[in-house]
């Protein structure tokens, strides 16, 4: 499609922002989770038979459920309590210490997105842009995000997805975790060619950590934004630093702590621990 047939013009500045290595990595995941003998559409003699998961079409139509279910929520606070937890009740998350550090992050996202909004519409143009919006999200169909009406309530639940994408390891490289290596192929005592390319293909998923793009960031790849926005940002980002920070404290000053929640120090201490950060992810 040439750029002067592409709708929605206005949003092609924005689309330039997008990290082209995401569109290779969509590619590179389908390799290892997908394709035939990946890890959801595995031969009957595949190394990863044990977690075949049904036909591709099968995991297309659960994750346009899934989507059509997201769509439909109203606040960053219906994205924890009524999607990601909507089997568990808020009291019983609390009293068995799920997720909290997470949960914390997403806590500031209702007042974020209610305080970007504000000076947003203060921008000339912005108004055209929730109606561009709109209408863009109307032609996503019926798996789609059509019943998510403005820019507030997107940056909500985006924000909300990104810390969840954040705070959690990916199935393919869960895939190469030592518990799970064991029960692929236990009758085999040693990694062949078919394990190596395996390793191989799933490095290549591995996307770093980018300056300019965790959730709260006011670190913005491209300029011209108002002071008033930067201002929100950095408002926020504070907030959220501060939250990771508390946390970093605890896990280096509680033996007990690090070892029951080291593993997952650098997704939500401070960013740039090792290379991992809270990640909006241009790719959810």
């Amino acid at each position: 499609m040439s750029r002067a047939t592409i709708p929605f013009e206005e949003l092609h500045n924005w689309a330039k922002v997008y990290n082209i290595n995401e569109a290779l990595k969509y590619r590179e995941v389908e390799g290892v989770l997908y394709n035939a003998g990946g890890l959801f559409n595995a031969k009957p003699d595949s190394k990863v038979s044990s977690f075949k998961a049904g036909p591709y079409s099968v995991v297309v139509d659960n994750a346009a459920k899934l989507n059509k279910e997201w769509s439909e929520l109203k606040s960053a606070d219906e994205y924890v309590y009524k999607f990601l937890f909507k089997n568990i009740p808020q009291a019983v998350l609390d009293a068995s210490g799920i997720c909290v550090e997470y949960r914390k992050q997403a806590a500031l996202i209702g007042d974020f997105a209610t305080e970007l909004d504000n000076a947003l519409s203060k921008v000339i143009g912005y108004e055209k842009v929730n109606k561009v919006f709109t209408e863009l999200a109307a032609t996503t169909g019926p798996n789609g995000i059509g019943t998510v009406k403005n820019l507030k309530l997107f940056i909500e639940l985006m924000s909300a997805s990104g810390l969840l994408h954040g705070s959690t390891l990916s199935m393919s490289r869960l895939s190469l975790q030592a518990p799970m290596v064991a029960i692929m192929r236990p009758d085999v005592p040693k990694f062949d060619d078919k394990d190596t390319g395996y390793v191989g293909l799933i490095a290549l998923t591995i996307v770093g950590a980018l300056d300019g793009y965790s959730v709260f960031s006011s670190t913005i790849p491209y300029e011209g934004v108002p002071a008033g926005v930067i201002q929100v940002l950095k408002k926020f980002e504070g907030k959220s630093a501060a939250l990771k920070s508390e946390f970093f404290n605890k896990i280096i000053e509680d033996e007990k702590y690090f070892k029951d929640f080291g593993f997952i120090q650098t997704d939500h201490g401070p960013e740039g621990i090792d290379g991992k950060q809270y990640t909006i992810a241009t790719y959810i």
